[in-house]
């Protein structure tokens, strides 16, 4: 059950930073800094907050920020695109 929770973690961040990298308008290579900083900061981010047989457990660490209209960015996305 532990590997299945760490899959299921694994593919739940792809995905998260794949959809996140897809909206850039950079090279191919700062695409891929973003995408490695984004999922190591999420890699750490849920690390200790993973509860496959509650996914609502926990669900607050896994949302991200966005709105910059009011200049509300969440600092994870901040970091990998300083990355």
């Amino acid at each position: 059950l532990l590997f299945c929770s760490r899959k299921a973690m694994k593919l739940e961040i792809e995905t998260f930073c794949t959809f996140w990298s897809s909206l850039l308008d950079v090279s191919h290579e700062q695409r891929q800094a973003f995408y490695a900083a984004l999922e190591q900061g999420m890699t750490e981010r849920c690390a200790d907050h993973w509860y496959p047989q509650m996914p609502v457990r926990g669900q607050a660490l896994r949302s991200v920020i966005f709105d910059p209209s009011k200049h509300d960015v969440d600092e994870l996305l901040i970091e990998a695109a300083e990355a």
